[in-house]
This record gives structure tokens, sequence and C-alpha cells, in this order.
């Protein structure tokens, strides 16, 4: 096993930064990973357009955290290959001015009413429902969100390495870390790495989905 680490670590090189310009490349990558996440589709249900829909948002949701070393990087030499982040409790909520400096309010003019509409409701849907679940400790972990690897890299191990890393930065810090999936098959990746399922629930939003709700708590030092 630390063999297999070493190797990866020579390969692939991790990086907590990114930067103004890579940003359109990881919400590109963001959004093609998760074009087909059943809460993306009841957004936009439009497959044609969806993802560049996800693509216009994280983007912008990106530029708002540029500044918040919440981002880890993988690279292939110079090329972004997998990307997520981790958002650690107290971080600030962006403020109004900070969403009209990056664009995010556009999205009313560019997709419409009912889309950002749906995506409120999601949102808030997820809020809450995270606040019932975890109760006191909501707001208090690590949250694990836009897990991607670029899909020739899929399947080398690099997202397991890139997380590892992540967690036992976690454990140092002694903090549980927190993540939402609509994808089953997700679930048992994350459980390989100690994530438990503390919540399976069925989210009544258009159609209806399920919903995961993963955390890891953190490693005894």
């Amino acid at each position: 096993m630390r063999k297999r680490s070493d190797d990866m670590r020579k390969k692939y090189r991790l990086s907590t930064k990114l930067t103004k310009k890579e940003v359109p490349i990881a919400a590109s990558l963001a959004a093609k990973a998760f074009a087909d996440s059943p809460c993306y589709v009841e957004i936009f249900p439009d497959r044609k357009g969806r993802e560049a829909f996800l693509a216009w948002m994280f983007e912008r949701n990106f530029l708002l955290r540029l500044n918040d070393d919440c981002f880890r990087c993988t690279y292939d030499g110079d090329k972004l290959v997998s990307f997520f982040m981790f958002l650690k409790p107290g971080l600030p909520h962006p403020s109004f001015c900070d969403m009209l400096r990056v664009g995010l309010l556009g999205g009313l003019v560019f997709y419409g009413l009912r889309v950002i509409y749906r995506l409120l409701v999601t949102k808030n849907w997820f809020e809450d429902r995270e606040r019932v679940v975890l109760g006191k400790r909501s707001g208090t972990m690590v949250r694990l969100e836009r897990m991607t690897v670029l899909p020739e890299y899929q399947g080398k191990g690099i997202g397991t390495y890139a997380l590892s890393s992540a967690l036992e930065e976690a454990d140092e810090e002694g903090l549980s870390v927190i993540l939402g999936t609509q994808e089953k098959r997700n679930v048992k990746f994350y459980k390989r790495l100690g994530f438990k399922v503390v919540d399976e629930c069925h989210v009544n939003i258009g159609k209806g989905y399920v919903n995961w709700t993963m955390v890891r708590e953190p490693k005894a030092k």
C-alpha cells in the first residue's frame, strides 16, 4: 500500500491552489462529471443545455471561493486530472456583492427564473435536511464537494490517492467530513475511505431521487 502511494506521489502532483486561469477547466471537468446526477437533471431537465449550465454555475461558485484554500487538485505534469472542494467549517458566506462580482445573478437572464427557482429549492431542501440529520453538529464538518476525475484517468486510483491525502489533513485537525451523493455507485467508493451512511432518504423534488448523506469521523492520532 505504501509503495503504491509512493508511486502515485512520484507520478502525480497534489496542490491546494487553483488559479483563476484554471477555473474554467475545473468547472468544465465538474460539469461533465455531474451532468447526469439526479439532482441536476431535475434542476435543468434539458440534457443538451445542462452541461453548459453546470459549467457556468460551477465556474462562478469556484470564483467565489478562489481565495478560501478549499480546492484540492491533482496534476499529471501541468494537466489537471482530478479536482474537488474541501470546505472547512467557518468559511464566510459569499455576500451579495460577491455574487454580483462573479456574475452569479446573471443566471436569471441566461437560464430563466424556473431553472434558478429549482436550483434554490434544491439547495434549501438539502440544507434543511442536513440540519435535521446532524442537529448541533451541522456546520462543524468539512464539506466534500465536486469530486471528479478525468474519464481517461479513472480506474487508476487517482481519486483515492487525492482524497486520502485530504482526509489525512482532516484527521490532523480532528475534523469530520461530510458529503452527499445521489448515485449509489459512489456510496461503495466512499465507504472504502471510511465514510458511513448517516441518512438515506427520498428527495421529493420533480420526479424524485434518493440522496445518501455520508460522514467520516477523524481517525485517532
